[in-house]
Protein backbone atom coordinates (compact mmCIF):
# COMPACT_ATOMS: atom_id res chain seq x y z
CA UNK A 1 0.00 0.00 0.00
CA UNK A 2 1.34 3.40 -1.02
CA UNK A 3 1.08 6.25 1.40
CA UNK A 4 0.76 9.92 0.48
CA UNK A 5 3.47 11.93 2.10
CA UNK A 6 3.53 15.73 2.14
CA UNK A 7 6.72 17.56 2.76
CA UNK A 8 7.07 20.88 4.55
CA UNK A 9 7.41 22.59 1.16
CA UNK A 10 4.07 21.20 0.00
CA UNK A 11 2.36 22.39 3.16
CA UNK A 12 3.86 25.86 2.84
CA UNK A 13 2.70 26.20 -0.80
CA UNK A 14 -0.85 25.07 0.10
CA UNK A 15 -1.10 27.48 3.00
CA UNK A 16 0.14 30.32 0.81
CA UNK A 17 -2.49 29.63 -1.87
CA UNK A 18 -5.31 29.59 0.67
CA UNK A 19 -4.19 32.80 2.35
CA UNK A 20 -3.88 34.60 -1.00
CA UNK A 21 -7.35 33.55 -2.09
CA UNK A 22 -6.10 31.44 -5.03
CA UNK A 23 -7.04 28.16 -3.47
CA UNK A 24 -10.40 26.37 -3.56
CA UNK A 25 -11.57 27.28 -0.11
CA UNK A 26 -15.37 26.75 0.37
CA UNK A 27 -15.64 30.13 2.11
CA UNK A 28 -13.95 31.89 -0.79
CA UNK A 29 -16.22 30.20 -3.34
CA UNK A 30 -19.35 31.16 -1.36
CA UNK A 31 -18.27 34.80 -1.19
CA UNK A 32 -17.54 34.87 -4.92
CA UNK A 33 -20.97 33.40 -5.73
CA UNK A 34 -22.68 35.98 -3.51
CA UNK A 35 -20.88 38.83 -5.29
CA UNK A 36 -21.95 37.50 -8.69
CA UNK A 37 -25.56 37.15 -7.50
CA UNK A 38 -25.61 40.76 -6.30
CA UNK A 39 -24.37 41.99 -9.67
CA UNK A 40 -27.17 40.31 -11.65
CA UNK A 41 -29.31 42.90 -13.48
CA UNK A 42 -33.06 42.45 -12.96
CA UNK A 43 -35.50 43.61 -15.66
CA UNK A 44 -39.09 43.89 -14.43
CA UNK A 45 -41.91 44.19 -16.96
CA UNK A 46 -45.25 45.49 -15.71
CA UNK A 47 -48.56 45.61 -17.53
CA UNK A 48 -52.30 45.60 -17.00
CA UNK A 49 -52.65 41.85 -16.58
CA UNK A 50 -53.08 42.12 -12.81
CA UNK A 51 -55.94 44.59 -13.08
CA UNK A 52 -57.68 42.50 -15.75
CA UNK A 53 -57.41 39.34 -13.64
CA UNK A 54 -58.78 41.14 -10.57
CA UNK A 55 -61.72 42.51 -12.55
CA UNK A 56 -62.51 39.07 -13.97
CA UNK A 57 -62.36 37.47 -10.52
CA UNK A 58 -64.69 40.13 -9.10
CA UNK A 59 -67.25 39.23 -11.74
CA UNK A 60 -66.63 35.48 -11.46
CA UNK A 61 -67.09 35.13 -7.71
CA UNK A 62 -69.96 37.62 -7.34
CA UNK A 63 -73.42 36.32 -6.46
CA UNK A 64 -75.14 38.77 -8.82
CA UNK A 65 -74.61 40.42 -12.21
CA UNK A 66 -71.49 42.54 -11.65
CA UNK A 67 -68.90 44.21 -13.87
CA UNK A 68 -65.72 45.83 -12.57
CA UNK A 69 -62.87 48.11 -13.58
CA UNK A 70 -59.70 47.86 -11.47
CA UNK A 71 -56.56 49.99 -11.41
CA UNK A 72 -53.20 48.21 -11.54
CA UNK A 73 -51.50 50.87 -9.43
CA UNK A 74 -51.76 54.52 -8.48
CA UNK A 75 -52.06 56.65 -11.58
CA UNK A 76 -52.74 53.62 -13.80
CA UNK A 77 -56.50 53.90 -14.12
CA UNK A 78 -57.71 53.28 -17.69
CA UNK A 79 -58.84 56.91 -18.07
CA UNK A 80 -58.30 60.19 -16.29
CA UNK A 81 -62.07 60.61 -16.23
CA UNK A 82 -63.91 58.03 -14.09
CA UNK A 83 -67.10 58.31 -16.16
CA UNK A 84 -65.21 57.39 -19.32
CA UNK A 85 -63.78 54.35 -17.55
CA UNK A 86 -67.31 53.23 -16.69
CA UNK A 87 -68.21 53.57 -20.35
CA UNK A 88 -66.00 50.55 -21.03
CA UNK A 89 -68.53 48.34 -19.23
CA UNK A 90 -71.30 46.73 -21.26
CA UNK A 91 -74.64 48.48 -20.82
CA UNK A 92 -73.15 51.71 -19.46
CA UNK A 93 -73.28 54.94 -21.47
CA UNK A 94 -72.27 58.46 -20.46
CA UNK A 95 -73.49 61.98 -21.05
CA UNK A 96 -70.96 64.69 -21.87
CA UNK A 97 -70.79 68.35 -21.01
CA UNK A 98 -68.42 70.46 -23.09
CA UNK A 99 -66.87 67.22 -24.37
CA UNK A 100 -66.09 65.86 -20.91
CA UNK A 101 -67.73 62.67 -19.64
CA UNK A 102 -69.94 63.60 -16.72
CA UNK A 103 -72.86 61.33 -15.81
CA UNK A 104 -73.72 57.72 -16.57
CA UNK A 105 -76.74 55.80 -17.76
CA UNK A 106 -77.10 52.06 -17.08
CA UNK A 107 -79.15 49.89 -19.44
CA UNK A 108 -80.97 52.85 -20.97
CA UNK A 109 -82.18 54.43 -17.72
CA UNK A 110 -81.70 58.11 -16.94
CA UNK A 111 -78.91 59.28 -14.66
CA UNK A 112 -81.36 60.03 -11.84
CA UNK A 113 -82.51 56.39 -11.78
CA UNK A 114 -79.11 55.04 -10.73
CA UNK A 115 -77.24 55.37 -7.48
CA UNK A 116 -73.55 55.87 -6.80
CA UNK A 117 -72.01 54.62 -3.55
CA UNK A 118 -68.63 55.92 -2.42
CA UNK A 119 -67.18 53.17 -0.22
CA UNK A 120 -70.74 52.15 0.66
CA UNK A 121 -72.13 55.66 1.25
CA UNK A 122 -74.62 57.15 -1.20
CA UNK A 123 -73.46 60.35 -2.93
CA UNK A 124 -75.18 62.79 -5.26
CA UNK A 125 -74.38 66.10 -6.89
CA UNK A 126 -76.05 69.09 -8.50
CA UNK A 127 -74.59 71.06 -11.39
CA UNK A 128 -74.10 74.78 -11.74
CA UNK A 129 -76.82 74.72 -14.42
CA UNK A 130 -79.87 76.55 -13.13
CA UNK A 131 -82.30 73.98 -14.49
CA UNK A 132 -80.34 71.01 -13.12
CA UNK A 133 -82.11 69.89 -9.97
CA UNK A 134 -80.46 67.72 -7.31
CA UNK A 135 -81.04 64.00 -7.92
CA UNK A 136 -79.51 60.62 -7.29
CA UNK A 137 -77.20 61.16 -10.25
CA UNK A 138 -73.51 61.85 -9.66
CA UNK A 139 -71.11 64.09 -11.56
CA UNK A 140 -67.99 61.96 -12.02
CA UNK A 141 -65.82 64.90 -13.05
CA UNK A 142 -65.66 65.73 -9.34
CA UNK A 143 -63.86 62.44 -8.61
CA UNK A 144 -60.13 62.26 -9.48
CA UNK A 145 -59.02 58.91 -10.84
CA UNK A 146 -55.82 58.91 -8.73
CA UNK A 147 -57.70 58.03 -5.53
CA UNK A 148 -59.91 55.36 -7.14
CA UNK A 149 -58.76 51.76 -6.83
CA UNK A 150 -61.76 50.13 -8.50
CA UNK A 151 -65.31 50.50 -9.81
CA UNK A 152 -68.08 47.93 -9.53
CA UNK A 153 -71.39 48.11 -11.38
CA UNK A 154 -74.18 45.97 -9.90
CA UNK A 155 -76.90 45.37 -12.48
CA UNK A 156 -79.03 43.25 -10.15
CA UNK A 157 -80.14 44.06 -6.59
CA UNK A 158 -78.58 42.64 -3.45
CA UNK A 159 -79.72 42.73 0.17
CA UNK A 160 -76.54 44.47 1.35
CA UNK A 161 -76.76 47.32 -1.21
CA UNK A 162 -78.97 50.36 -0.74
CA UNK A 163 -82.14 50.19 -2.80
CA UNK A 164 -83.35 52.86 -5.19
CA UNK A 165 -81.58 52.01 -8.44
CA UNK A 166 -83.50 50.91 -11.51
CA UNK A 167 -80.69 50.49 -14.00
CA UNK A 168 -77.88 49.60 -11.60
CA UNK A 169 -75.69 50.69 -8.70
CA UNK A 170 -72.13 51.92 -9.05
CA UNK A 171 -69.79 51.32 -6.11
CA UNK A 172 -66.65 53.46 -6.15
CA UNK A 173 -63.85 52.09 -4.00
CA UNK A 174 -61.10 54.52 -3.08
CA UNK A 175 -57.60 53.67 -2.02
CA UNK A 176 -56.99 52.90 1.65
CA UNK A 177 -53.84 53.81 3.56
CA UNK A 178 -53.58 50.41 5.26
CA UNK A 179 -53.41 48.73 1.83
CA UNK A 180 -50.54 50.95 0.64
CA UNK A 181 -46.93 51.19 1.72
CA UNK A 182 -46.11 53.57 4.53
CA UNK A 183 -45.08 57.09 3.49
CA UNK A 184 -45.99 56.46 -0.14
CA UNK A 185 -46.04 59.55 -2.35
CA UNK A 186 -47.52 59.69 -5.84
CA UNK A 187 -48.20 62.56 -8.17
CA UNK A 188 -48.74 63.54 -11.78
CA UNK A 189 -48.52 66.62 -13.97
CA UNK A 190 -50.65 66.81 -17.11
CA UNK A 191 -51.55 69.43 -19.69
CA UNK A 192 -54.48 69.55 -22.09
CA UNK A 193 -54.80 71.68 -25.19
CA UNK A 194 -58.29 72.69 -26.34
CA UNK A 195 -58.59 73.50 -30.04
CA UNK A 196 -61.76 75.59 -29.72
CA UNK A 197 -60.57 77.83 -26.88
CA UNK A 198 -56.95 77.74 -28.00
CA UNK A 199 -55.74 77.36 -24.40
CA UNK A 200 -53.42 74.87 -22.70
CA UNK A 201 -54.67 73.98 -19.22
CA UNK A 202 -52.75 72.18 -16.46
CA UNK A 203 -53.82 69.38 -14.17
CA UNK A 204 -51.82 68.67 -11.01
CA UNK A 205 -52.39 65.85 -8.56
CA UNK A 206 -50.59 64.57 -5.49
CA UNK A 207 -51.23 61.89 -2.89
CA UNK A 208 -49.56 60.94 0.38
CA UNK A 209 -50.32 57.80 2.40
CA UNK A 210 -49.14 57.06 5.95
CA UNK A 211 -49.65 54.24 8.46
CA UNK A 212 -48.04 53.23 11.73
CA UNK A 213 -45.74 50.24 12.18
CA UNK A 214 -48.55 48.09 13.62
CA UNK A 215 -50.72 48.89 10.54
CA UNK A 216 -53.69 49.79 12.71
CA UNK A 217 -53.95 53.52 11.99
CA UNK A 218 -53.47 55.23 8.65
CA UNK A 219 -54.23 58.42 6.78
CA UNK A 220 -54.37 59.33 3.11
CA UNK A 221 -54.32 62.85 1.70
CA UNK A 222 -54.99 63.65 -1.95
CA UNK A 223 -54.98 67.04 -3.66
CA UNK A 224 -56.06 67.63 -7.25
CA UNK A 225 -56.17 70.89 -9.17
CA UNK A 226 -57.72 70.93 -12.62
CA UNK A 227 -58.35 73.95 -14.80
CA UNK A 228 -60.27 74.03 -18.07
CA UNK A 229 -60.85 76.91 -20.47
CA UNK A 230 -63.82 75.95 -22.63
CA UNK A 231 -65.66 77.78 -25.32
CA UNK A 232 -69.05 77.10 -26.86
CA UNK A 233 -70.64 79.12 -29.65
CA UNK A 234 -74.39 79.01 -30.13
CA UNK A 235 -77.74 80.75 -30.00
CA UNK A 236 -80.14 80.01 -27.14
CA UNK A 237 -83.66 81.10 -26.35
CA UNK A 238 -84.99 80.81 -22.84
CA UNK A 239 -88.65 81.76 -23.13
CA UNK A 240 -91.29 82.65 -25.66
CA UNK A 241 -93.95 85.16 -24.76
CA UNK A 242 -96.67 86.57 -27.03
CA UNK A 243 -96.64 90.35 -27.38
CA UNK A 244 -99.02 92.71 -29.08
CA UNK A 245 -97.08 95.38 -30.86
Amino acid sequence: MSKLKMSKLHLAISAGLLSSGLGFSPMALAQESKVKADEVEVIEVRGIRGSVVKSINTKRYATSVVDAVTAEDIGKFPDQNVAESLQRITGVSISRNFGEGERISIRGTTESQNRTLLNGQAVGSADWWTNSAASRGFNYTMLPSEIVSGLEVYKSPEADIDEGSIGGTVIVRTRKPLDLEANKIAGSVLAQYSEVSGETDPQLSGMYSWKNDEETIGALISVVRQQRNQRRDGIESWIWAPRDI
